[in-house]
């Protein structure tokens, strides 16, 4: 290389040397400061999808993400720098043994940081012990018993109305019923399901009942799974009742409603829980249902219905249309009361995220023991029946809901 090459080259080497180091500090400065996206927030589903209670599943899932698609399209948490919610599913097929198996693999393996779920009450007495256990909120759309909060765990929350609330919801349509000329209504039958669901809520109704001058005729819990119901209305047909309230799963609605067709009982029903939810229409068939809903005054109590005109609530469901999901009475369609109630969980799961400014299941959990300030017709309140505002008392027990017929 010769003298003037030599030159040029130094001359090259020197001017460029402060351009080259600024944008390699440049570089260094974007690499120190650039900020990994944060990881997701993983709220786990245990929950039956199989066996006899996956109608509860395949309501409740569609909700739990939707609701979670709507919060991560509308920026995710922002106070943990637009972290997005992730739902991890787990099959308990409704076995309270399965259940616990499920939600240990969910925090020690799918590191979940809440947990959607119980399912029931047999589960909350089995395995809503690990919410304490493992300092790690869960929050149930559709547990109901009273004697979970017997429990006194700090670290569960139900948003699905109480037994109490259920029972006071019968009761009142009951005595409206009492009060119309065109129906005489003096002696009730109950027929429920034996278990801690139904127990729970006939020791709040009975009393209520014998309260109101109503003469209780008929107390027959049953045993699930059954398979034909014969025995139990023809019990309800001796029984000379005027009305009759009962509380089973899904699943045995429509085989009792069945028996009532083919024996010819005709009376006032009115269910609680999962009794007569949208879809029974379509699970009895055309021709059964023409007839047993033509001869007999059918109502439920429920928490969330689509004939209830409450914003929140809309706007979910306009949501749920764009992803083509539909509710009604065919078979596959999806039960709005347990679809609505899941999207509450991920949204009250939101509201603590953000309140909380952390993903820690401590500080989650005190963000929901203080208040998340959720009130009726806010936007992520979308379960129309608490009024004011959401709120659980130190067990995890709700408050302030009104049960709809």
């Amino acid at each position: 290389m010769n003298e003037i090459s030599k030159s040029t080259r130094r001359r090259f080497l020197a001017q460029s040397a402060p351009l080259v180091g600024g944008m390699l500090g440049a570089c260094a400065l974007g690499v120190a400061t650039a900020q990994p996206s944060p990881a997701p927030l993983r709220l786990g589903l245990p929950f039956p999808f199989t066996g006899r209670f996956a109608s509860y599943g395949e309501s409740v899932g569609p909700g739990v993400e939707l609701a979670a698609r709507l919060v991560n399209e509308a920026g995710g948490i922002r106070a943990l720098r637009g972290a997005r919610i992730e739902i991890v599913r787990g099959d308990t097929r409704g076995d309270p043994k399965v259940t616990g198996s499920v939600i240990e693999r969910m925090k020690l393996d799918d590191k979940v940081d809440g947990i959607v779920g119980v399912f029931s009450s047999v589960e909350s007495t089995s395995s809503a012990a690990l919410a304490d256990q493992y300092r790690m909120p869960f929050v149930s759309p559709t547990l109901i018993s009273e004697k979970s909060y017997e429990l006194r765990l700090r670290y569960a929350r139900n948003l699905n109305l109480t037994a109490t609330a259920y029972a006071s919801g019968v009761l009142e349509f009951t005595k409206h019923l009492q009060s119309t000329r065109s129906l005489r209504v003096r002696r009730v039958a109950l027929i429920y399901d034996g278990g801690e669901y139904g127990r729970s809520i006939v020791s709040v109704l009975k009393p209520g009942l014998q309260s109101a001058g109503l003469e209780l005729v008929l107390d027959l819990p049953f045993t699930p799974p059954v398979t034909d119901f014969t025995p139990q209305v023809l019990r309800l047909k001796e029984s000379g009742a005027d009305i009759l309230a009962c509380g089973f799963f899904f699943p045995d609605s429509a085989l009792f409603a069945k028996a009532m067709d083919v024996l010819g009982v005709h009376i006032p029903v009115v269910g609680f829980g999962g009794f007569a939810d949208a879809r029974l229409p379509g699970h009895l068939g055309q021709e059964v249902a023409s007839r047993f809903l033509a001869r007999n005054l059918v109502f439920n109590v429920v928490g969330v219905s689509e004939g209830v005109r409450y914003a929140p609530l809309q706007r979910l469901l306009n949501a749920a249309e764009r992803q083509r999901l539909s509710f009604g009475d065919s078979p596959n369609a999806l039960e709005l009361n347990w679809f609505g109630l899941g999207a509450q969980a991920v949204f009250t799961f939101a509201a603590a995220f953000q309140a909380a400014a952390d993903r820690d299941g401590t500080a989650v959990n005190e963000a929901m023991r203080r208040g998340l300030n959720l009130r009726h017709g806010d936007e992520q309140l979308i379960v129309p029946f608490y009024r004011p505002e959401l709120a659980w008392d130190d067990v995890g027990r709700p408050l302030t809901s009104e049960p709809r017929i």
